[in-house]
């Protein structure tokens, strides 16, 4: 984000490939030099994208920061803030704009799995994932792949506190009304396209969400994330027939989403 041309340019080429939205990748250095001047920027973008009919998906997991993606006017927040607590003025930010919050808490354990070389099946089943994915994870992990450091007792604690700080976001900002979304940040290491979701459900469950209140966040807040809620997200009359059957209650317990007896997508069934 040079400059104001290049931001909107490349809000511009977006579009020209009939994309649904534009992301923005907000990270800030602990004193940024000039933050008036990357607001701008922030904002060009948002006008832009609002001009042209994209959402508006910005990546803040700093509190400054996703307080400032959403004044700027982002739809969608992907990752939890891990930087600290959330405040009132977030969440009442959150709440008056309608913005869909994703946590994505496994994709930070999915970094330390893959520095130790445990993405074996004991996080989530490996039997969806692709094969070039399983013969990734089963692989020694080198330190050209996720960085030695991660493997160090002082990254492992910090780990671990991002990870309760974006559970403990999570919760408050479902209780304060905020809507909240199931994501993963799939294809970094150690978090795999597919059964990642299974982890991050059970994260949400694990913060104190109820297992009903996750299974809505998965499906009907997913499709508000994507903006079709028309055509996704719920059971009803002319909307897709996306569904799955399990052998267990899921609303007893998250973790029983694994157990798939069949699935129908577009009406058709795929897997029984």
């Amino acid at each position: 984000m040079a400059d104001d041309e290049t931001v909107r340019r490349a809000v511009q080429s977006h579009a020209a490939f009939d994309t649904d939205a534009v992301k923005i990748w907000y990270i800030m250095p602990p004193q940024p030099p000039d933050t008036a001047r990357v607001q701008r920027l922030v904002r060009a973008a948002a006008e832009e994208a609002t001009a042209r009919g994209l959402r508006l998906i910005v990546h803040a997991t700093g509190l400054w920061e996703a307080k400032d993606a959403i004044r700027a006017g982002a739809d969608l927040l992907v990752h939890s803030v891990w930087s600290e607590a959330v405040d009132d003025e977030f969440i009442g930010l959150a709440r008056e704009s309608g913005v869909v919050y994703t946590p994505s808490n496994t994709v930070v354990e999915g970094y330390q799995h893959a520095a130790r070389g445990t993405v074996d099946g004991s996080l989530y089943p490996l039997e969806c994932a692709d094969e070039t994915s399983r013969a990734l994870v089963a692989s020694p992990p080198s330190a050209d792949r996720v960085g030695a450091s991660r493997l160090s007792p002082e990254r492992e604690r910090a780990t671990q506190r991002r990870i309760e700080i974006g559970q403990q976001n999570a919760k408050r900002l479902h209780d304060a009304g905020v809507a909240i979304t199931v994501g993963t940040d799939a294809g970094n290491p150690g978090t795999l396209h597919g059964p990642s979701i299974y982890r991050e459900m059970e994260l949400l469950q694990e913060a104190g969400l109820a297992p009903m209140d996750v299974l809505v966040a998965a499906t009907k807040m997913g499709a508000r994330a994507m903006g079709r809620e028309r055509e996704l997200g719920t059971v009803e009359e002319g909307k897709f027939a996306d569904l799955i059957a399990l052998d267990a209650d899921p609303t007893q317990d998250i973790a029983n989403v694994r157990r798939v007896r069949w699935v129908m997508k577009g009406g058709v069934m795929v897997r029984n």
